[in-house]
């Protein structure tokens, strides 16, 4: 139960504490902005955008539009205007928030929609975006899990830069922090003082990704953890054995991976944060490890191969019920399209994933994971930002690509075997990334085949 009075809430803005609002206050913002919306014809089951960054005011937009049963969309500042364009229609919104305004939408085909609470779009990378429906029950179920699996308390102080419109932050830091009423280190976005703020803030965990732990390893080799800061938690993208390793030896912090999709709400794997330094070290090297099934969640592994890698497959009371303008899902498992295996260690299986169904390479039948090539590139000495795709081959169908964003030293390839090693290599000024911090293979792949300019080396 949430104490009266007490702060949820403290914003940093460009680095600099903002604002900060009380669990009371917050309640008394959620009417006004009901009323707000009833004002601007806005009602239960109509579906409403949501394109805000980081900030309190986006925190009550979000809580009443769930508390009022209006469907929200949240979405990225950064999002295509045709991909903008095809949410509008798809979702039937009547409306958008955007720069802290509502603005009505001419919409000739918006819809009233019932016992959904968010519609998280997926990336579209493979075709049109999917419209990942949410009740209310699968917020809660996911942040019961989260809060019983990491033990937050009321003296949890949990901080993050990450965007509340992604199920990450939305889920992790917002929804759990307002139902288990600790308090949240909010953040506009990535700030190369983060650490400091961490410090200051008597923080005890945070949530970033992988690509924003390499800038603040760069930013602050030096920096070591308070005694009261317990973990950071991380998931998105995959966490490397080498930045982990990296991170250890700099910081001696300890990182606590985790595993999720937007289907199954947010999480369905975390990492327990009370392993002994030797059981960590089994667990999280070479490879780490996604964890553990969170409480009231089921995890197996589909069409096992010879070594146990298996399409994942989740069980939870937060699965989604449905894409929307779809019949609802008839099969609680959910097919996750990652494959994986798990180790077990005293009686719990512990998961690792080896990459995504789609985007491992079928090079002439055999099947090539690009983590673990790009951890292997890693070790045999490849430094910089660089991503290992799919490119088409006459004789194989498919070969080893790898794109980087400088000159590749191709001695290091020669470590590796022959029938694994880059085929071709192209340089290009950028890497691209969803917001999220995940690699866009599929982009990347789509660039080079269609013969976008690039450089060769």
């Amino acid at each position: 139960m949430k104490q009266k009075n007490n702060v949820w809430i403290k914003f940093y803005n460009e680095g600099k504490f903002s604002e900060s609002i009380t669990f009371d206050e917050v309640e008394v913002k959620i009417n006004e902005m009901r009323d707000y919306l009833k004002e601007n014809n806005i009602h239960s089951g109509d579906v409403v955008i949501v394109k805000e960054p980081n900030s309190i005011k986006t925190v009550i937009i979000y809580l009443t539009l769930m508390k009022s049963e209006i469907v929200c969309v949240p979405i990225s500042l950064l999002i295509s205007d045709n991909k903008l364009g095809f949410i509008k229609k798809n979702s039937g919104a009547k409306a958008i928030f955007e720069k802290g305004n509502l603005k009505p939408l001419k919409n000739k085909d918006a819809k009233k929609l019932r016992g959904i609470a968010t519609i998280i779009y997926t990336s579209g990378t493979t075709g049109s975006p999917k419209g990942v429906c949410l009740s209310c029950d699968n917020w809660i179920q996911n942040s019961k899990s989260l809060i019983k699996h990491h033990r937050f308390s009321k003296k949890t102080i949990l901080l993050t830069p990450l965007p509340l419109f992604h199920v990450n932050a939305h889920g992790l830091a917002m929804m759990t922090s307002y139902l288990a009423g600790f308090k949240l280190i909010l953040l506009d976005k990535m700030q190369d003082n983060l650490l400091k703020v961490v410090d200051k803030e008597k923080v005890t965990v945070s949530s970033l990704v992988p690509i924003l732990f390499e800038r603040l390893l760069e930013k602050n080799p030096k920096w070591k953890p308070q005694t009261y800061f317990k973990y950071f938690v991380t998931a998105a993208a995959p966490l490397k054995g080498n930045l982990l390793r990296r991170i250890k030896e700099s910081w001696r912090a300890y990182v606590a991976q985790g595993y999720g999709l937007s289907e199954s709400t947010n999480f369905s794997c975390t990492l327990p944060n009370n392993l002994s330094e030797k059981k960590y070290n089994q667990i999280m090297f070479p490879h780490p490890s996604i964890g553990i099934a969170l409480p009231g969640v089921k995890i197996r592994l589909k069409e096992k191969n010879k070594q146990g890698i298996g399409e994942l497959q989740i069980s939870s009371k937060s699965n989604s019920v449905k894409y929307l303008a779809k019949q609802k899902r008839k099969n609680s498992w959910l097919n996750t399209g990652d494959l994986g295996y798990f180790k077990t260690f005293e009686g719990k299986k512990y998961y690792y994933i080896t990459g995504r169904k789609k985007e491992f390479i079928n090079r002439g039948g055999e099947k090539l994971s690009p983590v673990e090539l790009e951890e292997e590139l890693f070790n045999f000495g490849l430094r910089g930002e660089f991503a290992i795709i799919s490119v088409p081959d006459e004789k194989y169908g498919e070969e080893v690509g790898l794109v980087a964003t400088k000159k590749i030293n191709k001695k290091i390839l020669k470590n590796v075997p022959k029938y694994r090693r880059p085929k071709r290599i192209i340089v290009l000024k950028e890497l691209p990334y969803t917001p999220s911090g995940k690699i866009q293979r599929k982009k990347l792949s789509n660039l080079v085949t269609n013969g976008q300019k690039n450089t060769s080396n």
